[in-house]
């Protein structure tokens, strides 16, 4: 289904509680969920192109431990594409969660919400998202996004990330269960040769990425789109 007439929701501290109820009473529904964060980018950094594991979870533990996210950005559908319709006759593409950084400076914060309300300025924890996490029927869509799980699991367990990568496993496990999609691990896979950035793929796959002018929001369609269409 085309995501044309779909509209982006904003949460923030203010209706945080009511937009999970909505999430959560659409979810068995809609079980695919495609997610993309926003996060003030690596302060650690290796020259390594390919190390070990254990050698690249330690650099993303350290960047994720040390830094804060901004957004998290959530799109629900089912298996056929669509996405909720609350029937007021608009379908939501995308469900826009902020985050505030607790490191941020008030002219950093103007800068990412020039008229934002008032952010969430506490974590949400797995009880908060019940329906959405930890359960096993629900399949998630990413692109890349060793760094995206990594700050949802700081978040939702409220504490740095694991010391060791088996360890950080098994929490993933917990959280988000076994139907984890990476449609970046996924090309390596695919008939046609794949490769590239989220834009690039979705152009090779004729994946149309307009959903309304948010950024966040067209990455996280675009994800899904790809997913499917791959």
């Amino acid at each position: 289904m085309p995501s044309g007439g779909a509209i982006a929701r904003e949460v923030w501290a203010e209706n945080l509680e009511s937009e999970f109820e909505v999430i959560s009473g659409v979810v068995d529904d809609f079980p695919f969920v495609s997610m993309n964060t926003e996060f003030h980018g690596v302060i650690f950094k290796s020259d390594l192109r390919r190390g070990n594991p254990a050698d690249l979870y330690s650099l993303l533990k350290s960047n994720v431990d040390a830094l804060s996210l901004i957004q998290v950005g959530l799109t629900l559908s089912d298996s056929d594409r669509n996405l909720p319709d609350l029937g007021d006759g608009q379908r939501i593409s995308t469900w826009l969660v902020t985050h505030t950084p607790g490191f941020a400076s008030r002219p950093a914060r103007d800068r990412f919400w020039p008229n934002a309300k008032a952010p969430i300025s506490e974590v949400c924890g797995a009880d908060d998202v019940a329906g959405l996490v930890c359960n096993e029927e629900v399949s998630w869509v990413t692109f890349h996004s060793a760094y995206d799980f990594g700050y949802l699991m700081k978040i939702l367990t409220r504490r740095e990330l694991p010391c060791a990568l088996g360890e950080f496993h098994r929490v993933m496990r917990a959280l988000f269960g076994e139907r984890v999609y990476n449609v970046k691990h996924m090309m390596r896979f695919c008939e046609r040769r794949l490769y590239g950035g989220l834009d690039r793929v979705a152009r090779t796959l004729e994946v149309n990425r307009e959903v309304g002018k948010c950024h966040q929001a067209v990455r996280i369609v675009c994800s899904r789109r790809t997913h499917f269409r791959g």
